[in-house]
């Protein structure tokens, strides 16, 4: 089972959701209607790639080092990128990030924000050694749950498929798509289905077939910002066009049930996978925490990009250019210097 890794977002890929937030107000009158279409994968050009030892990746400063915290009850990954990677930009954030990680499998890491530009998808295996790929620039990336290819959203929107062990690239659907990609227990795959990459005034939640590209619409919403597991169901955020506000819908069988409407500033939201809380941003006040079906919402931290731990008990929160651990009550339980960070994947009765 791999984990997500915010891009950052990306991921990321919920950077992105604090873009489609905006664009929301200003643009949700030219909502441009499109249809999913399900496209047959077929094969791309052999990008270029190199592959490096552990020792050369070593050696030429593009190592990737993970470490484990431990945080109550679980544990959190947290990783060093290569310098090498950080000084192509300048900054971390505007830089390498770090997309997914499958413990004990491999390290997933791009260069690229959103841009057509190329940019390199470093694929890292547990025994250090690194396949580096020329990808049409990257906006999000997810290791498949046996972590032997990469699922990557490309710059103009276009879903590959990358072979871990040889960089084959396949196009499954041409997209436009924008992530956060995950993937579900049975390797289907759920994202954004967008108007464009560049202008997404229309995203919807969408579940894709790997195997033959065939999609199907999962929300009614037309600006959708991101899909979290709750328990075995799909929970999604989105914007409601009636009042304005940032919703929290969850799947079922026929259409979707309201869990919260937490107001028009709301963004960057998770769940519990038990559906116990929900954690979101405010943009400008920080971070604040509600119980589904309370109506009640209590501000615990400056931050942003709240996730919670696999058990629900704890949050990581960004906080200037490092992390926070925090309780559910906002008591602060750990710092650490990096934001390229993630919760260890939890046990199979986690969220049941």
């Amino acid at each position: 089972m791999s984990l997500h890794i915010e891009a950052p977002p990306r991921a990321a890929s919920w950077p992105v959701l604090r873009r489609l937030r905006l664009l929301a107000v200003g643009f949700l009158a030219l909502l441009l209607a499109s249809q999913l279409i399900g496209v047959p994968a077929r094969a791309e050009r052999p990008p270029p790639t190199s592959m490096l030892s552990g020792d050369e990746a070593v050696d030429s400063g593009q190592s990737i080092v993970l470490a484990e915290r431990t945080e109550g009850a679980s544990t959190l990954l947290v990783a060093s990128l290569p310098e090498a990677a950080i000084a192509a930009r300048g900054e971390v954030l505007d830089a390498a990030r770090l997309l997914d990680v499958a413990p004990d499998v491999g390290t997933l890491l791009t260069t690229d924000l959103v841009a057509d530009q190329s940019g390199t998808l470093t694929i890292q295996h547990d025994d250090g050694s690194q396949l580096l790929v020329t990808v049409p620039g990257v906006t999000d990336g997810e290791l498949s749950p046996d972590a032997s290819w990469v699922a990557v959203i490309d710059g103009i929107g276009r879903l590959l498929r990358v072979d871990a062990a040889s960089a084959e690239m396949t196009e499954i659907a041409a997209g436009p798509f924008l992530g956060p990609i995950t993937f579900e227990a049975d390797g289907m795959l759920l994202l954004l289905g967008v108007s464009s990459v560049e202008a997404p005034w229309q995203s919807r939640l969408i579940r894709l077939d790997p195997a033959n590209g065939v999609m199907v619409a999962l929300s009614g919403e037309e600006l959708v910002y991101g899909a979290m597991q709750m328990g075995d169901r799909i929970a999604y955020a989105a914007h409601d066009s009636v009042t304005g506000s940032t919703v929290v819908r969850r799947v079922a069988p026929t259409g979707s049930q309201l869990i919260a409407d937490l107001g028009p500033l709301a963004t960057d939201v998770d769940i519990a996978r038990d559906g116990s809380a929900i954690a979101y941003e405010v943009v400008g006040d920080g971070i604040y925490l509600t119980v589904p079906g309370s109506g009640r919402a209590t501000r615990i931290s400056a931050g942003s990009d709240p996730r919670f731990s696999p058990d629900g008990a704890l949050l990581a929160v960004r906080h200037g250019v490092g992390t926070v651990v925090l309780a559910r009550d906002g008591s602060v339980l750990d710092r650490i210097d990096e934001t390229t960070v993630a919760w260890s994947e939890c046990s199979e009765e986690c969220g049941s």
